[in-house]
């Protein structure tokens, strides 16, 4: 990659390297890029979060098409984010740089950039002056003085920036423009753990009840899961993506055989699940649609409570390792993979 100066603004840190080394790979591997010039494709690259996403993937999938491009000083192939690169800047800094400048153009494009607009002369001429101008008799007026108006998608972007950080994020950023400012100064880092754009639109609604913790599901001294929290917030999280179509009738019938779910069953899994609400209601969603809802009801319900199977879950829940990213695809694979096994024991 070209050498990147520290001090420089970030889309200009990243157009030469993007125009010259990665803008070609590009180009050869996309079909939307393949018939455009070099300029153009990096403009609709950069313009387009949905093409900027599709090369990020292929970067991650497919890092040997990049290995002559992406490369440290001593021209090594970089693929980890920690990895220096040749023009000094780490891989991650890199990513960052560049999902910050798609971000800026997509909000400028939406939402408005800085613009100038002509104020009001402190004091109005009188009609004396304005005769004498239109005969030629005074000088005309000085132009009005001018104000440069920072517009509602740089206000915005200078709002999301220190939070646009990773590739992933690409995918979202039509998903950040309804987000108030305040919301998103409000929220901080932990915007970060919201990846899906069902989830955004409930953060910019003001009513986010899945970044709550795994207790909320519960009323106070309650023994089984709340049916009508429950309801809101696998609608937050789209849950009806787990069944075929989006099926809205099986959704329903989900939530009233989930909501029977015990307390105590919540509690086993809470060592290695946390306090995440959304981690706690995919798996136990997706357990649903993998055990079925008989056995879901013999395993978790107030009528079977298998206290040993759940045990076992737990304990391969721990031996799976690093819990995934609250994305519901990475969950849903993730769980389904632990849930398998355990419930046909």
């Amino acid at each position: 990659m070209t050498a990147i100066v520290a001090t420089a603004d970030p889309v200009r840190l990243i157009q030469e390297a993007l125009r010259g080394d990665i803008v070609p790979v590009l180009r050869r591997e996309l079909p939307l890029l393949a018939e455009l010039g070099l300029d153009a494709a990096y403009e609709v690259v950069m313009n387009d979060p949905g093409l900027a996403h599709a090369g990020f993937r292929l970067f991650r999938s497919k890092p040997e098409l990049f290995s002559t491009v992406v490369v440290d000083a001593a021209s090594r192939p970089v693929v980890d984010d920690a990895q220096g690169l040749k023009c000094g800047r780490t891989l991650a800094e890199a990513v960052a740089l560049i999902v910050q400048a798609v971000g800026r153009r997509y909000f400028r494009r939406k939402l408005g950039g800085p613009n100038t607009v002509a104020l009001a002369p402190a004091r109005q001429a009188g009609l004396p002056a304005t005769v004498l101008r239109r005969i030629g008799l005074a000088k005309p007026p000085p132009p009005p003085p001018i104000k440069r108006v920072t517009g509602a998608g740089d206000i915005l972007f200078s709002a999301l920036r220190p939070f646009l950080r990773y590739d992933w994020q690409t995918a979202l950023i039509p998903h950040y423009a309804p987000l108030p400012p305040s919301v998103v100064a409000a929220m901080g880092p932990s915007l970060l753990k919201v990846r899906e754009p069902c989830e955004l639109r409930a953060v910019a609604a003001g009513t986010p009840l899945l970044l709550g913790g795994a207790n909320g599901l519960f009323e106070d001294g309650g023994a089984l899961i709340e049916s009508e929290m429950l309801w809101r917030v696998a609608n937050q999280m789209d849950l009806g993506r787990l069944f075929e179509g989006g099926d809205r009738a099986r959704l329903r019938r989900a939530v009233a055989q989930i909501s029977r779910t015990r307390r105590e069953m919540v509690a086993c899994l809470m060592p290695t699940l946390g306090d995440d609400i959304r981690l706690f209601v995919t798996f136990l969603f997706v357990a649903y649609a993998e055990m079925g809802e008989d056995e879901y009801r013999r395993v978790f319900s107030i009528v079977g409570a298998t206290r040993w199977v759940v045990d076992k879950l737990a304990e391969k829940l721990k031996k799976a390792g690093t819990l995934p990213p609250p994305g519901l695809e990475d969950m849903r694979t993730f769980f389904a993979r632990v849930v398998m096994e355990p419930a046909r024991v």
